[in-house]
């Protein structure tokens, strides 16, 4: 079903590139202010294949990171976890919480408790996986963002 899963997300692209017209009358009714002009987008070929290349190594990037987060805290085959990750990444649909947070760590035990993972090794592995990914990373740009401005204020107060 990963497979599929990954082709379905990625064939928007070539909604976008195709706009069936039937598709985009709705899209242009039911969207509001701005968001009417996506219904107007048109990917070129180009674009297409940079997006959907980008998209493409961006979720292979994040399955492998998943991966080797699982691989750190119990036994798991790339093959297992290339299979339900896709299934966990779904999560994003329901934008419960900033980052998905909890309710991905809630879906990945779910989703890998069927199929007789413990529930200890997702949740351990999900986490770790989030701070390596979300947090870590927003922490250094808040720290790089202030570091920032307070040169900017330094830099101010001597042009003055």
């Amino acid at each position: 079903i990963a497979p599929l899963l990954l082709a379905g997300a990625l064939g928007v692209p070539l909604l976008v590139h195709y706009r069936p017209a039937g598709l985009w009358r709705i899209l242009s009714r039911v969207l509001p202010g701005k968001a009417k002009e996506l219904a107007q987008t048109r990917l070129q070929w180009n674009q297409f294949g940079i997006f959907y290349s980008v998209s493409l190594v961006s979720e292979l990037l994040s399955i492998l990171s998943v991966f080797c987060c699982l691989r750190a805290f119990g036994q798991i085959t790339l093959l297992q976890a290339c299979a339900l990750t896709p299934v966990v990444m779904l999560h994003n649909l329901l934008p419960a919480t900033p980052g998905g947070f909890g309710v991905r760590e809630g879906v990945a035990v779910l989703v890998f408790g069927a199929f007789g993972f413990p529930a200890e090794m997702i949740l351990a592995a999900y986490l770790a996986n989030a701070m390596i990914v979300l947090v870590i990373p927003a922490a250094i740009g808040v720290i790089a963002a202030w570091i920032s401005g307070v040169i900017s204020q330094i830099t101010q107060n001597e042009v003055r």
